[in-house]
């Protein structure tokens, strides 16, 4: 045969619908099987444990309106399909039938509490929030404390100068702008973040400030520090008061590493405007030229979407 569907079931008394003789089950051995074929349908009885079972085989295309007897396959067949529709259970062995049509544009079915499903909008609501969601700020993205665009030179006091190497080398961060061995240095920097529209109301929000030093000599560094401000500026451009929770951290070595800070976000939507202020702070004592270094800045938020 080349495909076959296979049953097996228990034979009893008065619902052997095979027109053909039923073995006397007392006259068989125990596993002794007797076949035969009835209108393409190979069937099999088979002696078990005194009691006659019955395999039926069906050569594909060799008989017509012939099913299997099943629960889930008769409840499938007593349905009536039509065109553009959509087969659902309402329980075990159990279906009914739903349309699709141009309402289901964009939506997606949802169980409702008739118990029939129904098409619905899509929403941002409906997607599975992911936490700590990491997006850089651009290095073009920063302005000096006075806002001017930063430069290759940086700006004498306490703007950064931009370090960006050939495309192959691969690195860029602030560094300077004044040395701070023997002196007290604040390198600063300001950029504004519009909080992306998938972010999440109220939730998490944390700026990763990469911030270390340099140090040309062998400077005993006593100041380290970094910190933040975040501040929610509205339309008008009037900026509130720090929502920033974390307090300045101390640098822990000279490599440029991560420093997080919280943001409390209890008023914070999508589309809200943040303006991140960072100060590092630097004084070395020693020989050698000691700059400050920021590597830059991540918001991570909790988004759906």
């Amino acid at each position: 045969m080349d495909r076959t569907t296979r049953t097996l079931g228990h034979v009893k008394k008065g619902r052997d619908t095979f027109t053909m003789e039923r073995p006397n089950v007392s006259s068989m051995n125990e596993g002794e099987e007797r076949t035969t074929m009835l209108n393409g349908v190979l069937i099999t009885y088979r002696k078990q444990q005194n009691q006659l079972w019955l395999n039926a085989w069906v050569k594909q295309g060799s008989a017509t309106n012939f099913q299997i007897l099943d629960a889930t396959l008769t409840a499938l067949a007593n349905l009536t399909i039509g065109a553009n529709e959509l087969i659902y259970g309402t329980g075990v062995d159990a279906f009914s039938m739903l349309s699709v049509n141009a309402t289901a544009t964009n939506k997606f079915l949802r169980q409702v509490s008739s118990g029939v499903p129904s098409w619905e909008a899509l929403t941002r609501a409906d997607l599975t929030q992911e936490n700590t969601v990491s997006y850089p700020i651009l290095i073009t993205d920063f302005r000096y404390n006075n806002g001017a665009i930063p430069t290759t030179t940086g700006n004498g006091s306490d703007g950064p100068e931009i370090v960006i190497s050939s495309p192959s080398a691969g690195y860029g961060f602030f560094e300077g702008p004044l040395d701070a061995q023997s002196s007290l240095r604040y390198t600063r920097l300001i950029c504004d973040y519009a909080l992306r529209e998938c972010y999440v109301s109220a939730g998490a929000v944390t700026v990763t400030i990469s911030a270390g030093w340099i140090d040309g000599g062998s400077n005993t560094v006593g100041t380290k520090t970094v910190d933040c401000y975040v501040y929610k500026v509205d339309g008008n451009g009037v900026a509130g008061s720090d929502i920033c929770a974390t307090s300045v951290q101390t640098l822990t070595g000279a490599t440029r590493t991560g420093y997080d800070f919280s943001v409390t976000a209890t008023d914070l939507v999508a589309g809200n405007r943040l303006r991140i202020y960072i100060i590092v702070a630097l004084q070395g004592s020693g020989g050698g030229v000691l700059y400050a270094q920021i590597g830059g800045a991540t918001i991570k938020l909790s988004i759906k979407g």
